[in-house]
């Protein structure tokens, strides 16, 4: 087995055992390999009277020895070597949150999200909470909450409510307001199977702009996915259509990566008007769909 293939084969080995570095490593070991055949032939040299040559390599060699060696250091080390020092502590890291998908199914948790989370995510452009609690009387399987065992409190929430017939109509005409909704334009918890339209009329999260709020939203939306599916067409329904008021630029976009239409700008009872998309969605759509992020 020659020198060279010994060398090829500690390379392989370095590269699949620890792939920071594997480019200053190859360089490294193509120099030593270079340097042993030099070193066979300087030995070819000497004994055809070439000591100069002999002289030489033995200066080289010894260097570019010691010169592999500080590059094979430098490259495995360099996370910790050129690591930048800085007086602020590093952040806490956020992927260890404890997230989980609890339903909304008490007036408790149901003021919590009304009275804390709804006024700092969506503002006054929200229908009246006495109106929302009195639609919970009237189906108390509307909404989800992120629950952060970390924090012990909701950071989230996700609200989907099955429309009556008329009031579905009335709101893709654009004469029905989001918060201008009221108990009876909601489907009752008996009435549920005969949902044919949802509206989506809220989704939001704590901080929503930080890498935990981003983790955190794509947490609640899957869990709305399978609010929907398990409630309303893991029956057997072939398919559910869905609205939602878009009520921002980031709304928007994920209206359209859940492969909902644009319908027609609606009033959100405050004089400003938002984008309306829908689409009907079966298993297959609303499972399948892009992934929730951004």
């Amino acid at each position: 087995m020659g020198v060279g293939h010994l060398f090829g084969r500690l390379n392989e080995f370095l590269i699949q055992r620890r792939r920071r570095g594997a480019v200053a490593i190859t360089v490294t070991l193509g120099m030593l390999t270079f340097l042993a055949g030099k070193l066979v032939d300087a030995s070819v040299d000497v004994g055809m009277g070439g000591q100069h040559i002999a002289k030489f390599y033995a200066i080289a060699i010894p260097f570019g020895l010691l010169l592999s060696g500080l590059l094979v250091y430098l490259a495995y080390n360099r996370s910790e070597i050129w690591k930048q020092r800085s007086a602020l502590p590093e952040p806490a890291r956020t992927d260890g949150e404890n997230l989980n998908i609890v339903p909304i199914n008490s007036l408790e948790l149901l003021r919590d999200v009304q009275e804390r989370l709804v006024p700092g995510i969506f503002g006054d452009v929200t229908p009246a909470n006495d109106e929302v609690y009195r639609m919970h009387h009237r189906n108390p399987n509307r909404s989800i909450g992120l629950y952060c065992k970390n924090e012990d409190r909701l950071v989230g929430f996700a609200s989907c409510w099955p429309l009556t017939r008329t009031a579905a109509d009335e709101t893709k005409q654009g004469t029905l307001a989001e918060m201008h909704l009221r108990a009876e334009h909601i489907l009752a918890a008996e009435e549920i199977e005969q949902a044919e339209v949802l509206l989506i009329v809220g989704i939001g999260v704590v901080n929503a702009d930080t890498f935990a709020g981003r983790r955190r939203g794509i947490k609640l939306m899957l869990g709305l996915r399978a609010f929907i599916y398990q409630n309303y067409l893991a029956q057997g329904r072939p398919s559910i259509e869905i609205l939602a008021v878009a009520g921002s630029d980031k709304g928007e976009a994920w209206c359209k990566r859940m492969g909902m239409t644009y319908m027609r700008p609606v009033p959100q009872g405050n004089g400003t008007f938002r984008p309306l998309y829908g689409a009907d969605f079966t298993i297959a759509k609303l499972l399948g769909c892009e992934p929730d992020c951004e």
